[in-house]
């Protein structure tokens, strides 16, 4: 009999320290606490992420000059129209139709290996193709299935101004004069379809903004820090709280033994001075 009470004793105290465990789960305020415990090393991981930002901005970041020019594609090469004056519409659908096809020849191959040469015997440069490709991109207007657009955007990004505005015109005119080529296939489809809409414009910087990398680098540093907080503490095992204690065990604590080490010390360099004084 008395075992079962033991037991059931035992049991009780197993439910309430369940209970007592969900009711005292991590909190709103627990996780503040972790929070603002570890203040110092939050500043520590802010300040480190912002001078590595300040640093990449100003000392590591290159300016990257983008140009833009475009061409628009004739809706009817033999300039025929209807008697009403509008284009025709199979014209105009077969324009709007090889448009992707326009977009990969100025994209690559024969146009892009001319401006390759054109553009490393004018500048003394040594670009590899694949640089070049990199540095160019061709893209259609078009917006959606049903809103389409016959004109082409030629786009350019290096580091260096000057050189973004001459590789846009020579692509575009090398687009133009290899369509228009008898002596080559492509004019059979793209032959004076091609047309220049806007050369090269003054290039723009389109690098990320040092106050942008710098806001970036500072929330970086920010979210470190306060995950560092965190998980310090929900790996550190140690019990230092009354709430900890009673949480784990179910026990109220009526009292707390205090640490008199310290005092202890300070009586005893006390004694030691007194001895001193009386001899």
């Amino acid at each position: 009999m008395e075992e079962k009470n033991i037991n059931r004793g035992f049991d009780q105290v197993n439910t309430d320290n369940s209970d007592s465990e969900e009711e005292n789960g991590v909190t709103f305020g627990d996780v503040m606490r972790m929070i603002l415990k570890h203040w110092k090393e939050m500043i520590i991981f802010f300040l480190a992420a912002l001078i590595c930002g300040g640093i990449y901005s100003f000392g590591i970041q290159k300016p990257v000059w983008t140009s833009t020019g475009s061409v628009i594609i004739l809706a009817d090469n033999n300039t025929d129209s209807t008697d009403s004056g509008s284009l025709d519409s199979n014209n105009l659908n077969l324009s709007l139709n090889l448009i992707p096809s326009i977009v990969d020849f100025m994209n690559t191959g024969e146009v892009l290996t001319s401006t390759l040469e054109e553009v490393n015997e004018s500048t003394k440069n040594n670009f590899t193709y694949d640089e070049m490709d990199k540095m160019v991109t061709v893209a259609s207007r078009t917006y959606t299935s049903t809103q389409k657009s016959l004109f082409i955007d030629i786009n350019v990004s290096t580091d260096n101004k000057d050189l973004s505005k001459t590789i846009v015109n020579s692509v575009i005119n090398n687009s133009i004069e290899i369509s228009n080529d008898t002596s080559k296939s492509y004019h059979l489809a793209f032959g004076k379809r091609i047309v220049i809409s806007t050369t090269a414009n003054t290039p723009v910087n389109t690098a990320m903004s040092k106050v942008k990398i710098l806001l970036i680098a500072a929330l970086i540093g920010l979210v470190v820090g306060v995950l560092y907080g965190i998980i310090f503490e929900l790996c550190d095992t140690r019990v230092k709280t009354v709430k900890e204690i009673e949480s784990l065990t179910g026990v109220k604590v009526i009292g707390l033994i205090p640490d008199i080490s310290t005092d202890l010390k300070a009586v005893t360099a006390n004694e030691e001075n007194s001895n001193k004084e009386t001899k």
